[in-house]
């Protein structure tokens, strides 16, 4: 039953979600007061009903996850950090990909992230 009731949770918190992203667009194109009112009374109560769902949802347990690579968050390390730090020029500069120095850097920041050969 709990199952039930979490999946419920979630995909109420999932339709609420794309009521709420869609509420500006809704507001936007409302031609008549009456029409805006309605929306906007809508996207109160799904901003409401989102508030009371998101208390009830239990969190992920990541133990259970199937792909648990991804799952759980790894710090990075700190030469990863300030490589990272360094490779902000090349990357918001526009280099282009055949760049002897930029392949450099991105070997160098693909052997900090993953941690394995390549």
């Amino acid at each position: 039953m709990t199952k039930f009731v979490d999946s419920l949770i979630t995909h109420g918190l999932i339709l609420l979600g794309w009521v709420l992203m869609m509420t500006p667009l809704a507001l936007w194109v409302a031609w008549t007061e009456t029409m805006f009112l309605g929306v906007l009374a809508t996207g109160a109560t799904a901003l409401v009903l989102y508030g009371v769902l998101d208390r009830f949802e239990r969190p992920a347990d990541p133990a259970q996850s199937k792909s648990s690579d991804y799952v759980r968050a790894k710090n990075l390390p700190v030469e990863s950090i300030v490589e990272l730090q360094n490779l902000h020029p090349f990357i918001h500069h526009r280099r282009q990909s055949g760049d002897p120095k930029f392949q450099i850097a991105m070997y160098r920041m693909k052997k900090l992230l993953y941690r394995a050969p390549v």
